[in-house]
């Protein structure tokens, strides 16, 4: 019995080998995208302006085959700063008639970052082109900031608050879907363009204002797309 299954375990390395070969590798890199996300209508959406975020995702993978691959990042984008009016007796944030008696203009602050695992094959197209299907989760962390200079809304409450910050925190883990096209320019020299999609509309952070803890304010994200460039080194 001891004999049979060696022979197995040998025979099932062979035919690994001979079938998704013995090319086995780690590398490093970093690349840099270009990010359209924003937050759902009435819910920031007029407020924390996302659009054209620039993000970074410094990563290391190692691929044990050209089937069997993984990859980790660290992603964080541009921290997204702007001035921004919204209309009175208008829904925002969740509050019916969001209304701006003094000044229509706020401060508003967004960034989101996290760390992401991904499942990442190499479907080898020619000795140096590969295309890499990207199939992964990332732990996602989102901190928006507003400042008011008055904020009041109907109906949870009549009451106004002057000179307020608004903060929103939220974490969760998400999936996230992409296709990679990477050429290697030399042995060890490698570059890849990338479309990543990540399901952030789960990201739903809320928060109450110490005026009335019991009226709540609530930011909710759209779906993330990007598009980016990077490099790497196999090492």
């Amino acid at each position: 019995m001891r004999k049979l299954i060696s022979t197995s375990i040998y025979l099932l390395l062979f035919f690994s080998g001979s079938i998704f070969g013995n090319t086995q590798f780690s590398y490093i890199g970093a690349d840099i995208l270009y990010s359209r996300v924003n937050f759902k209508n009435g819910y920031g959406g007029t407020i924390f302006v996302r659009e054209g975020a620039t993000q970074l995702n410094f990563f290391v993978g190692y691929v044990f085959n050209k089937f069997i691959g993984f990859e980790c990042g660290y992603e964080q984008d541009t921290n997204k700063s702007n001035t921004v009016s919204v209309a009175p007796m208008r829904n925002e944030l969740g509050i019916k008639n969001f209304t701006a008696l003094v000044s229509n203009e706020y401060n508003a602050k967004s960034k989101m970052y996290g760390i992401n695992l991904n499942f990442v094959p190499q479907l080898q197209l020619s000795n140096a082109l590969s295309l890499v299907p990207v199939i992964g989760l990332v732990y996602m962390r989102t901190h928006d900031t507003l400042d008011l200079q008055l904020f009041d809304g109907d109906p949870a409450t009549s009451l106004e608050q002057n000179n307020y910050s608004v903060s929103f925190k939220e974490s969760k883990i998400i999936p996230r879907f992409g296709l990679r096209l990477q050429y290697m320019i030399n042995r060890l020299l490698g570059i890849r363009a990338s479309y990543i999609w990540e399901k952030t509309d789960l990201i739903q952070p809320q928060t109450t204002r110490g005026i009335n803890p019991t009226q709540t304010l609530q930011a909710k994200l759209n779906n993330t797309s990007s598009v980016g460039l990077g490099i790497f080194l196999q090492v």
